[in-house]
């Protein structure tokens, strides 16, 4: 089964984990710096633009550097759980054409990637949070639970492209392309009240909604959207479902 081989290739994980740290800093002169820059840096300058472009706090009275750096760390979070098996998947390619390494490994090994990225994303963000006093835990739990729904919700997405990403070889580097600039309407950046007579459409795109609930839940004492995150609970577990079942079929073609 799909949690069986990920168990018989726990070590395997473990050795290609360890071997993806250790190729962020390989061969450089700030050697492990480049693993804490790496994953922080598009913060800091997403921030930047929004100082510029909007620098008042928002109508639930966060501040604009809180908004975007809890914006943006969700971001390539979703995002990574989307591209991240993908571009995995592409890179070990061979070994799994070669060996018994199973595409349930291989997606395991990015998950942990993105998992490490997002909590040194996270670490720079809560200095953020306490400057700006908008560190609000009072619906957190619900922040939680939401983060886990879109977690399983862009997962599922991602394991149902793996197999249109062995056929189409482009697939990773068009999403890649797209999402550069879904992320502008993603309420990652920019509030929604920028978006005037366009804010029911923002709404359909499951970043904004997932993004918006959580931030909300860590930032503010305000009433959470749930009606908005309603379809994405009802969605989540068929697509988990679907993309586990075409995960496992996929795992014998490409052997």
């Amino acid at each position: 089964s799909f949690f069986s081989r990920i168990m018989a290739h726990r070590w395997a994980v473990f050795f290609l984990f360890r071997k993806e740290l250790v190729a962020l800093h390989r061969r450089s002169g700030l050697g492990v710096v480049w693993s804490i820059i790496f994953p922080i840096l598009p913060i800091a300058v997403y921030v930047m633009l929004r100082m510029i472009t909007v620098p008042a706090r928002d109508a639930n009275g966060v501040h604009p550097a809180v908004y975007v750096a809890v914006g943006v760390t969700l971001w390539f979070y979703f995002k990574d759980m989307v591209t991240g098996p993908l571009g995995m998947v592409e890179k070990y390619s061979a070994m799994i054409a070669n060996t018994n390494l199973s595409l349930a490994s291989v997606v395991v090994v990015s998950l942990l990637m993105n998992l490490f990225n997002s909590l040194l994303r996270v670490m720079a963000c809560v200095p953020v949070l306490l400057y700006f006093d908008n560190l609000v835990l009072d619906n957190a739990l619900y922040g939680v639970l939401a983060l886990g729904v879109g977690t399983l919700f862009f997962l599922s997405f991602g394991l149902a492209m793996i197999p249109f990403s062995i056929v189409f070889r482009d697939l990773k580097n068009l999403l890649e392309l797209v999402f550069r600039y879904l992320i502008f309407f993603s309420l990652a950046i920019f509030p929604i009240t920028r978006f005037g007579p366009l804010e029911d459409i923002v709404y359909l795109n499951p970043f904004a909604v997932l993004i918006d609930f959580v931030r909300l839940s860590v930032t503010t004492t305000h009433a959470l959207p749930m009606d908005e995150l309603r379809w994405i609970l009802l969605a989540m577990p068929v697509l988990l479902i679907a993309g586990i079942w075409i995960l496992d079929r996929t795992r014998v073609r490409v052997q």
